[in-house]
């Protein structure tokens, strides 16, 4: 299957440190930013007013992953220790990465992030960043999303792709909530037909690519409306 990058909703990150290492946070921010990384940072997203622990809340549940920055004052930060507790919770319950530990300098690394691989910028900012990137873009997908009903979630990422000359998407979809004792996977393969894969192809030559997901979207759903798929639930 060949993946055609046409429509990319990027990834929201949320990042947890320590006040004394706001110079850094500030150039990892802006940086992550001008990489099309969507970016929680509390200088952002935090207002007068706002509640801090209602905002934080939101900020770890609804972003695609948790940066923690490393450094000898953040371990010792109780901010941070709870910010990263909510985070491996999380990260227990879907079963997927979301902590994403970034080296500051030589600290006393916690127990529980000691057997992960950690983005090294003590020596080369360049480099630790390169590799922070692509753990983050990792995933082969062209959206990513939560849909949040109450205490039950709706993981989901979409990924838009061209096999044997036909247009389609592949949507994985993962249901879970902390009430319930197991997690529900689906995964959803839908093509368009000819007709419609060759003018998509002119959408591509004329240069107007980004249409395409859209307009899958609207055949596909017009499609099902008019005749309903079968659904095959195989109990593994």
């Amino acid at each position: 299957m060949e993946s055609i990058n046409l429509f990319k909703l990027p990834p929201k990150v949320f990042i947890s440190y320590s006040h004394a290492d706001r110079g850094f946070v500030e150039k990892l921010a802006h940086d992550l930013a001008r990489n099309q990384i969507l970016v929680w940072w509390d200088e952002w997203e935090i207002k007068v007013g706002d509640s801090l622990l209602q905002k934080i809340e939101a900020g770890i549940t609804t972003t695609s992953y948790l940066i923690v920055v490393l450094s000898s004052t953040s371990v010792a930060s109780v901010w941070v220790q709870e910010e990263l507790r909510a985070a491996l919770t999380r990260q227990l319950q879907e079963k997927r990465t979301i902590v994403l530990p970034v080296l500051l300098d030589n600290c006393e690394i916690p127990l529980f992030l000691r057997d992960k691989r950690y983005a090294d910028f003590r020596d080369n900012y360049d480099s630790g960043f390169k590799n922070l990137i692509h753990a983050i873009n990792s995933p082969d997908v062209g959206v990513q999303g939560r849909e949040e009903i109450k205490e039950y979630f709706n993981d989901y990422a979409i990924d838009w792709h061209r096999k044997d000359g036909l247009y389609g998407f592949k949507v994985e979809l993962t249901s879970h909530s902390p009430k319930l004792p197991y997690s529900v996977k689906a995964n959803i393969t839908a093509n368009t037909n000819d007709k419609l894969s060759a003018r998509l192809d002119q959408y591509i030559v004329a240069g107007f690519s980004w249409v395409i997901p859209s307009m899958l979207m609207i055949q596909i759903t017009d499609a099902i409306s008019i005749k309903p798929p079968i659904l095959y639930i195989e109990d593994v």
